[in-house]
């Protein structure tokens, strides 16, 4: 899922052991999150716990609190319906309360739309973090908020601080229109900001073929220049993967060359730029000469960084594989990066980053190199634990082709570490050979509800063959962890005719408490046929559920079902179907967008890649005095 071609699982930790108690029990001292595990009181639910802390007097016990559900995330602060008690704080005589509140409201979705004319105004407050942390919330609530552009007046704001927020926001709520007043940014004095701008750009680049036409001759001099600067190449890079492959070729050598750079961070964002632009970097003449050499490199993270670059190319690099094989035998780790991690300044880079040879591993899978298979199957018995995850992971890559591995996969699923453990169900469900079906649901008994759920999951893949088994699936809805329990519904939905007999079973899941859950039981229910339709009125009970994405998957198999729903029920300009000059029920006909342009405004949608040429034309004309505005 990294674009470094990390592993697909993170360390995940292990339930406390409240959760192996009766889920009855459990479920009220313990709520699984798919944001962290959040500790609730016993006898007092969730959203009453927060109002209770809001009300405090002490700034710190507010600041804690605040923080607390900046870190939960959106979902889980959404669910919480807390939103005028947040926005309360607004009024704090704290100016650092106040900034801390604002973030949490920009993670309200629409929800948070009403307190615009509360946060608009913050842009203008005397102190550089509230004008920040206002514009950064702006950002977040764009697509909800009646004029989200508001936020390009920062751009031109005193504190560097506050132009990076407000580039970033530009980024996220897609205003392309105010393209130059990002450009201008190009030439700031600060760096930050400089790499802020550029990042705006080129996530305008990849969106649109508009932006493409404007820039395609300008921004490859301005990425060159900035890749030669330790404090904007990281930005630089980034801006290259959000391009694409729009990003010029002119660029390819030098982010080829920053794999050798001696910052860990750096040589990722390396990674994930080669692999954004794949096409130009293969057809390159010079690029994959110099990913061999970099394979050869004495420094490890260089050549961890440049197995995991041809791991990105794939295929098209399939002529390095003679060198990754030698890497199998390379047993060092780069360590530059350690330092940064004990600080709590970053967190520890996958396997592949640090280790050439769990990097060698992951490429020869992804390069298809059938001949090799062996050699990654070897690695499944290495001493290292993080070598062996990544050579379970590249097995799974091969899917079918590593149907003679699966004995080896099964012996790994009574290896010491738990994650090795949930990538080899993950294989064996990749490859889907129903002989290693007992194993697997063998493994539904697992201590680490990671690997429960991944096991789960891997007997879903089998689909009809593993009909048998729906009972010891079915089981598994009762897990303690909550996304266990969503794994479960879901595979019960592809095991066939069997399965669907548990639809009036499932359809009372409706009620868990984790949204995750109930979306699965809203997914599920739609693949259970007829069986799963007869439960139609339980699955409209969820339309007035309190997390937005709960709400769709609801829409979404009602639809499937044949039922229908109000449309202003779906996601403004997002769901499937809806129109985006769909005006939102909290705006009046008056905001609806009238088509018509103010003098000197130009609508450059559906132009593409005229419109570059169109605007040079156009500054010629006005410069020859034959332009008339508005005429056209």
């Amino acid at each position: 899922r990294l674009a470094t071609g990390g592993s697909r699982l993170e360390a995940a930790p292990r339930p406390p052991a409240a959760s192996c108690q009766p889920r009855s029990i459990a479920a009220a001292k313990m709520s699984f999150k798919r944001n962290g595990l959040v500790a609730i009181s016993q006898g007092e639910g969730a959203r009453e716990t927060y109002l209770r802390k809001l009300q405090s007097y002490n700034k710190d016990k507010i600041l804690k609190v605040l923080k607390d559900l900046e870190s939960s995330g959106p979902v889980f602060v959404q669910a919480l319906n807390i939103g005028d008690a947040i926005a309360n704080k607004l009024g704090h005589q704290d100016a650092e309360v106040q900034a801390a509140a604002m973030t949490v409201i920009g993670l309200l979705g629409p929800k948070g739309a009403k307190y615009e004319q509360y946060i608009s105004p913050a842009q203008g407050h005397p102190v550089a973090q509230n004008r920040a942390a206002a514009v950064e919330a702006l950002g977040h609530l764009g697509p909800f908020l009646n004029n989200p552009e508001v936020v390009a007046g920062s751009t031109e704001d005193d504190a560097p601080l506050v132009r990076v927020k407000a580039c970033q926001a530009l980024a996220e709520i897609e205003a392309t229109s105010k393209h130059k007043m990002i450009a201008k940014l190009l030439e700031d004095p600060v760096p930050e900001v400089q790499s802020a701008a550029l990042l705006a750009l080129g996530s305008f680049i990849g969106i649109s073929l508009e932006m493409q036409s404007e820039y395609e001759s300008k921004i490859g001099e301005v990425i060159t220049k900035m890749l030669g600067s330790d404090r904007t190449k990281s930005a630089a890079l980034d801006a290259v993967a959000a391009m694409g492959d729009r990003a010029p070729s002119s660029c390819v050598s030098a982010v080829v060359a920053a794999l050798s750079d001696k910052d860990c961070t750096t040589r990722m964002s390396a990674v994930g730029a080669i692999g954004a632009m794949g096409e130009v970097v293969s057809t390159s003449k010079d690029s994959v000469p110099k990913l061999k050499e970099l394979l050869k490199n004495d420094d490890a993270g260089v050549k961890a960084a440049a197995a995991n670059a041809v791991a990105c190319l794939g295929e098209k690099a399939s002529s390095c594989a003679e060198e990754l094989v030698a890497l199998l035998a390379d047993e060092t780790e780069d360590q530059s990066g350690l330092a940064l991690v004990i600080g709590g300044g970053s967190r520890r880079p996958p396997p592949q980053m640090r280790r050439p040879k769990a990097a060698a591993v992951t490429a020869l899978g992804r390069i298809n190199e059938e001949a090799k298979i062996a050699k990654i199957s070897e690695a499944l018995n290495d001493s290292n634990w993080e070598v062996r995850l990544c050579a379970a992971e590249s097995l799974a890559t091969l899917k079918s082709k590593a149907k003679g591995e699966v004995s080896a996969l099964m012996g790994c699923l009574e290896d010491d570490a738990f994650p090795v453990r949930a990538m080899a169900c993950f294989a064996l469900g990749q490859i889907a050979d129903s002989e290693a079906l007992p194993r697997l649901v063998e493994a539904f008994e697992d201590s680490a509800f990671t690997v429960r759920m991944y096991a789960c999951q891997a007997v879903g893949e089998m689909g009809q063959a593993a009909e048998e088994h729906a009972h010891e699936v079915f089981k598994l809805s009762n897990d303690a962890v909550a996304d266990v329990r969503a794994a479960a519904v879901k595979v019960l939905s592809a095991l066939g005719e069997t399965a669907q007999n548990y639809a009036g079973v499932v359809s009372t899941m409706i009620t868990d408490e984790d949204a995750g859950v109930r979306e699965a039981v809203c997914e599920a229910l739609a693949n259970m046929g007829e069986a799963g339709a007869e439960c139609q009125p339980e699955i409209e009970e969820l339309l007035s559920d309190t997390v937005g994405s709960v709400r769709q998957s609801a829409i979404a198999a009602l639809e499937s079902m044949g039922g229908r729903t109000n449309p202003l029920l779906k996601d403004f300009g997002r769901g499937p179907g809806v129109p985006h000059d769909l005006v939102p029920y909290w705006r009046t006909d008056a905001d609806k967008p009238t088509g018509i342009l103010k003098p000197g405004e130009i609508s450059f949608e559906g132009l593409g890649l005229y419109f570059g040429d169109i605007v040079s034309k156009k500054q010629e004309l006005m410069q020859s005095g034959k332009w008339i505005e508005g005429v056209l």
